[in-house]
């Protein structure tokens, strides 16, 4: 008798208390200078990463992600949006020999965020 409403009313409790997925802004080129701003940072899996600048002048590449994790195609235009799908370190850099300060990393933890 209680199932009937109590597992719906569980569910939607355990829905409700998901943790909430944050964008974290990374600048770089143009007015930024030719470096990424900033160059390091902690996210958890499931946050997107947003790259915004010139990528034109400063195409982008990772250069290493843990294993099973998505790469990023160099974009063009000025933003690209990666969501974290993997703990790890992930490295990336611009593809350009003029544009050597310009490499970064970010570390991707399994903490949820309440």
């Amino acid at each position: 008798m209680y199932a009937r409403w109590l597992v719906p009313v569980l569910l939607g409790l355990v829905m409700c208390s998901g943790a909430s997925a944050v964008t974290h802004v990374i600048y770089f080129g143009g007015n930024y200078t030719p470096v990424y701003n900033p160059s390091s940072t902690t996210v958890a899996v499931g946050d997107t990463i947003s790259w915004r600048g010139d990528f034109d002048r400063h195409p982008f590449c990772f250069v290493s992600v843990p294993a099973g994790a998505a790469t990023a195609t160099i974009p063009s235009g000025d933003q690209i949006d990666y969501v974290v799908t993997t703990v790890g370190t992930y490295r990336y850099q611009s593809n350009l020999p003029h544009s050597l300060a310009m490499v970064g990393s970010f570390v991707a933890t399994s903490k949820l965020r309440p």
